[in-house]
């Protein structure tokens, strides 16, 4: 049993003892010499074995927020590049970091550290030579220049009252260009409007007419149907000539209706045929004969010749 603790210790100290060969933390800069406040590009550069768990480590990293010393500002922290060499089998951590000195003299620079679990692995330090200007502390101190005024130009005046007062300037210019443009497209769509005549409603009324003696609706038995385009024609011509609601009146109210107008007698004796013969079709259900269809067509187109007769006088 002892010999097997003794062997597990000896696995232990070797594992930890080669993960400390193995890691390495090292400092670089891109210069040494520089004047105060110039800038320095440095390197911290971390490297341990892959199998060693991230979790437990403490990266060097700096960041903007945090300066290094009282000396030394970080200006600038790029986020740090880890690459795995595989054949080695190590991780190397590396973070770039720009920096500036505002102290003269040898300013040294880290060392930086970092933790694996309960070691702690530090940085070189490097040293920095920073350069002050000369001053002759002997000189005596300039007296302060006195003010002077330079006065604005003409050009000088009006720029400067149109970058104060520019969005009341601008404003009143934009509406008139939007108003101007905007007459001009209304301009230009009256001018491409085609005025397309109107079509008077009995030439209207008449292709109508027309347009139910191509579907040749009694001839394939459908004479409701074919009634009902019929006296639907002669309704709004009624409507159009004498100013009665013949669309939503029945045939006795559009026939008493019409015997308070201006209609000739004979028209009225040949609407109140059509009529009959239209309501016996839809309601009663009668089959009419070749011959009642054809004169109901006829009929319907005279009335609404007329019509377009009495527009050509």
């Amino acid at each position: 049993m002892m010999q097997r603790v003794l062997t597990y210790l000896f696995i232990l100290v070797m594992s930890v003892g080669w993960a400390q060969n193995d890691a390495s933390l090292s400092l670089v800069t891109d210069k040494n010499k520089v004047e105060i406040g110039a800038p320095i590009l440095a390197s911290i550069r971390f490297t341990y074995p892959s199998s060693y768990d991230a979790a437990e480590i403490i990266f060097p990293q700096k960041d903007e927020s945090t300066p290094i010393s009282d000396t030394i500002d970080v200006w600038g922290a790029k986020e740090p590049i880890i690459k795995l060499d595989e054949q080695n089998g190590l991780i190397t951590w590396q973070q770039d970091i720009t920096i500036a000195v505002f102290w003269g003299g040898n300013i040294q620079l880290g060392p930086f550290k970092a933790i694996m679990g309960q070691d702690t692995l530090w940085s070189n330090a490097v040293t920095l030579n920073i350069a002050t200007p000369d001053v002759d502390i002997e000189e005596d101190f300039k007296g302060i220049k006195t003010i002077e005024k330079d006065p604005f130009t003409w050009w000088e005046m009006i720029m400067l009252f149109v970058k104060i007062y520019w969005i009341w300037i601008v404003s009143p210019l934009v509406l008139i260009a939007l108003a101007i443009a905007l007459a001009y497209l209304i301009k230009k769509k009256k001018e491409q409007e085609v005025k397309v005549p109107k079509i008077p409603l009995p030439i209207r009324l008449m292709s109508q007419l027309e347009e139910v003696d191509k579907k040749q609706l009694w001839q394939n038995e459908k004479h409701k149907a074919y009634y009902s385009e019929v006296t639907d024609v002669i309704r709004k011509l009624l409507e159009h000539k004498f100013d009665i609601h013949a669309m939503e009146q029945t045939s006795d109210e559009i026939l008493a209706s019409l015997r308070l107008t201006s209609i000739s007698k004979p028209e009225l004796n040949e609407l109140s045929s059509l009529f009959e013969l239209a309501d016996m079709i839809k309601f009663a259900k009668s089959t009419p004969v070749p011959e009642e269809n054809i004169t109901a067509m006829k009929l319907a187109k005279s009335l609404v010749q007329r019509e377009i007769d009495t527009l050509k006088k």
